[in-house]
């Protein structure tokens, strides 16, 4: 089964990994912690009940007093951006209360903040993980509606603080993709302008610097040599440098095709930023590299780090089904699809229509695809789509 969900199939999936890097330490010697100096941030349960209720003064109040904390220099970029992840939901029926708010409260950061962070999030699911080829006109023009929606209002969130750092971090990343390099160049400097030390901003930065989006490694390394001179901490640093690392094995593995190149400098790169996804890469360039012995010993530490990724349970049940471990492999896949996983649900699926290790099913296999698609998983709803129109895939069998 091919490991589209991981950059060594999709490029632009890669990029959106490290979008999730985890920050958990600040310029400490700069500035205090947010749990120091910074009012209590709300939760998510929280932030939505408000939300969805319509009371935008407190909305207000919680997340423009945690700007004001960052604006008069008491808290760090990573202590502001923390509280503000809240908001990277992307339910549909959110969006009419987004709108509410910003209604309600014209003169409100936080307000237009917070929109513009749902849909550039939306931008990017709507986008989805796929190289462009493989992305349909409508996922295109829905993602490009979204950040254009996105970019429209962080550029209004910016002359309402002192110091509008989450409007140009967030600006960055849908403008890289959707806009120029130069452009992006210019948010990064007039954003530097407000933090000369800022952590988010240069990792950010980092991230459309990388050789997919027309980067180069010079221009990352160039980079590093900035945060360095800016005084930036060896912990924050080896982040940095982590993303350098993982953009030589994207060129190893798409220009070079030495996948096995690729899965060491993910190794690496992970090494030096455990919190990143690397090691989900690693294994997808193993079993490009033809070595899936290897590939499950990155599955079995995944899932030692976390025994609740299901994903990597249906990866790893994949390469046994595929070298002789069958039952070891379908017994991942059903626990997966037990736990209402979408991948382990169209992967039982899958299963049960080629009457592979388990008895062909017809309709036990389209029930389990069913429910995938009912969570947006794209595999299932295009295998649907082709199901109606007579097509069925080449990997399944047709009715009896």
């Amino acid at each position: 089964m091919a490991f589209e969900d991981c950059m060594a199939r999709t490029p632009i999936r890669f990029m959106a990994l490290w979008l999730g890097l985890l920050v958990v330490t600040g310029l400490a010697a700069i500035r205090v912690s947010l749990a120091d100096a910074a009012p209590d941030a709300p939760s998510q349960k929280e932030m939505l009940a408000w939300l969805r209720t319509g009371d935008f003064d407190q909305l207000d109040q919680r997340y423009n007093s945690i700007q004001q904390a960052y604006d008069s220099e008491l808290i760090s970029d990573e202590d502001l951006r923390a509280p503000f992840r809240v908001f990277y939901l992307t339910d549909p029926a959110l969006k009419g209360s987004f709108a509410a708010w910003v209604k309600h409260s014209p003169m409100s950061y936080a307000a237009h903040l917070a929109r513009g962070i749902y849909f550039e999030n939306l931008g990017k699911e709507r986008r989805g993980g796929d190289a462009i080829e493989d992305t349909s006109a409508e996922q295109l023009q829905g993602a490009q509606k979204a950040f254009g929606i996105a970019l429209g209002e962080l550029q209004q969130s910016m002359a309402l603080t002192k110091r509008p750092i989450l409007s140009y971090l967030y600006a960055i990343d849908a403008t890289r993709n959707v806009g120029t390099q130069k452009r992006t160049r210019q948010l990064f400097d007039q954003a530097i302008g407000i933090d000369a030390h800022s952590v988010v901003i240069r990792e950010m930065y980092m991230v459309a610097l990388q050789t997919a989006w027309g980067g180069s490694q010079k221009a990352m390394r160039d980079l590093l040599e900035n945060a360095r001179a800016a005084g930036l901490p060896d912990s924050r640093l080896r982040i940095l440098e982590s993303v350098i690392v993982a953009d030589q094995a994207w060129v190893y593995n798409f220009n070079d095709h030495n996948y096995d190149a690729a899965a060491k400098a993910y190794l690496k790169s992970y090494d030096l930023n455990p919190e990143a996804s690397c090691l989900k890469c690693a294994a997808a360039a193993f079993l490009d590299a033809h070595e899936p012995d290897r590939a499950r010993e990155i599955f079995n530490r995944l899932l030692a780090l976390n025994p609740s990724d299901t994903e990597a349970m249906v990866r790893r049940g994949w390469v046994d089904i595929n070298n002789g471990r069958s039952q070891d492999g379908l017994a991942d896949i059903q626990h997966a699809a037990n736990l209402k996983d979408a991948l382990g649900e169209y992967s039982l699926g899958e299963l049960y229509l080629q009457g592979r290790v388990v008895p062909y099913d017809k309709d036990k296999g389209l029930a389990l695809v069913k429910l995938a698609a009912a969570q947006n998983y794209l595999p299932a709803t295009s295998m649907l789509d082709a199901i109606s129109k007579g097509l069925w895939p080449s990997r399944v069998n047709p009715p009896q």
